[in-house]
């Protein structure tokens, strides 16, 4: 409900905040598991995909942007938040 892309949100976005960069959430990818997993926990990252696991599923951040309003996926989130695979998000 806040995402207007092609337009401008002049109202507010869903955010991450992490390592003091804001990335911002226009859609996510919510995957069932049956497994317990680390919640927390980076478990894939690839150029399109950044997975992280909670407690009975994962969640795919596949349509982020920076705070530039640039669109950014993938490696591009672990570069531009300075997280890597297996660290533990807090």
């Amino acid at each position: 409900g806040l995402n207007y892309i092609p337009f401008e949100n002049i109202y507010l976005h869903s955010k991450i905040k992490f390592n003091n960069k804001i990335l911002i959430i226009n859609s996510v990818e919510l995957i069932k598991k049956q497994k317990t997993s680390k919640c927390g926990n980076v478990l894939f990252i690839d150029d399109s995909n950044f997975f992280v696991e909670c407690k009975d599923a994962l969640i795919n951040l596949n349509d982020c942007m920076d705070e530039n309003h640039n669109i950014i996926e993938g490696t591009e989130i672990s570069r531009y938040l300075n997280i890597h695979l297996n660290q533990q998000l807090k």
